[in-house]
């Protein structure tokens, strides 16, 4: 389904489907309005289709006296569907969720949570420990929830109209009332401690079925002009686009070239300052250069860099392994134009607490150097290669997007 309410839409998703299991989300001012008419839109294309079983993943709390506009329109959903803090671990979730495609006697409401009562404080100060991070928190009464929102969405990347709705939610109590879920289903779910200390190592080696990398690991098109710095679920990205008039294998190479004895196009020095400093603090600095001028394998390292992903002639993603508050990665994607390649460069950051926060702006005049610069020289390397007598792509000024 493609998150519209039409219900076209939802009948072309469905197909021949026995099972189904919306999760569509919207979020905005009309977020309640757009909830029920996907919500009936879906229940009805479903029976069309003749599904089965329909699976909600909807929210906890006391239908006669939750207040927020956003949990109320998550049981307003659940109604729709069927007529048409307690926390848990996403991996939990799923196996609920999949339990439940073929449980023989699953009906009606469930309510899902972890082994845990907490409160919103106590698992902020968990994710916090798991971080690696340093918090003090200090309580003070807001009189107006919209306040809250504009705080959160004015120091972290969430935005306004999707803030607003969970902050109003969180002076409700979504704790489980009843234990059929425990009773019918075998899940065996893990404490907050234990599922915090899960989600940051699978993480930091890539082992979950969709990450940042996944859903950003495309050109991006949707992005407007003029704009290279975005955030994206708490990542910062720095994005540049340019047109070479080469063959996508011919460009790859040229990138998977960059480092080593070669030094970094646009800037070498400043990449060699920052290996200096990095050495300083205890790091690896740019001592290890790398195996081969050109050829690269997975997991080698290429100066402070670690090839992470490798993926010829179209993708390449270099992780960092430098002293920063952060982690970092740049990345390459190369691929066919009816004109020869495009190429995107993005480098990607995810700060580590304020610290890390201000460590990518302090750095950001360099980069505006740095980056753009780069991705021309390797235009300008491609096309050198090819023998290309056109337009020299040095003289194009690399897009940010």
């Amino acid at each position: 389904m493609d998150g519209s309410c039409r219900g076209s839409s939802s009948r072309g998703a469905l197909g021949a489907a026995s099972r189904a299991a919306p999760t569509v989300w919207p979020a905005g001012e009309t977020f309640r309005e757009i909830d029920r008419l996907m919500a009936t839109s879906f229940g009805v294309a479903a029976a069309a289709a003749g599904v089965k079983r329909i699976i909600y993943l909807g929210g906890l709390g006391d239908p006669d006296e939750v207040a927020s506009t956003h949990l109320v329109s998550r049981h307003e959903v659940g109604r729709a569907l069927a007529s048409g803090g307690v926390p848990i671990g996403v991996r939990d979730v799923l196996d609920y969720l999949l339990q439940a495609l073929d449980h023989p006697g699953a009906s009606g409401v469930y309510e899902i949570g972890g082994p845990d009562l907490l409160t919103y404080r106590e698992m902020m100060v968990g994710y916090a420990k798991a971080r690696g991070l340093r918090r003090w928190i200090l309580s003070a009464r807001v009189p107006f929830p919209e306040l809250s929102a504009r705080f959160v969405d004015l120091l972290t990347p969430v935005p306004y109209r999707i803030v607003h709705p969970l902050i109003e939610s969180l002076r409700t109590d979504t704790v489980v009332t009843n234990d059929r879920a425990r009773r019918d289903f075998s899940v065996q779910t893990a404490g907050y401690h234990l599922a915090m200390e899960h989600a940051p190592q699978r993480l930091a080696s890539d082992d979950v079925a969709t990450t940042w990398a996944s859903s950003l690991a495309s050109f991006s098109d949707h992005l407007p002009e003029g704009r290279p710095l975005d955030v994206h679920e708490g990542m910062l990205v720095d994005r540049y686009r340019c047109s070479v008039k080469v063959a996508p294998d011919v460009v790859f190479d040229v990138i998977c070239s960059l480092g080593g004895d070669a030094g970094w196009p646009a800037g070498n020095w400043l990449w060699q300052l920052r290996g200096a400093m990095d050495r300083v603090v205890g790091g690896v600095g740019m001592r290890r250069g790398r195996r081969h001028p050109r050829d690269l394998q997975l997991g080698e390292p290429v100066d402070f860099w670690r090839v992470e992903a490798l993926e010829a002639p179209h993708l390449l993603r270099l992780r960092a392994e430098m002293k920063m508050p952060g982690d970092a990665w740049l990345q390459f994607e190369v691929l066919p134009d009816p004109a020869g390649s495009r190429v995107e460069q993005t480098a990607f950051y995810e700060p580590r607490g304020f610290v890390g926060y201000a460590y990518w702006w302090a750095v950001q005049p360099f980069h505006r150097f740095i980056f753009p610069g780069m991705i021309r020289a390797v235009a300008r390397r491609s096309e050198a290669l090819s023998g290309d007598n056109g337009e020299d792509p040095a003289s194009r000024d690399a897009r940010p997007i």
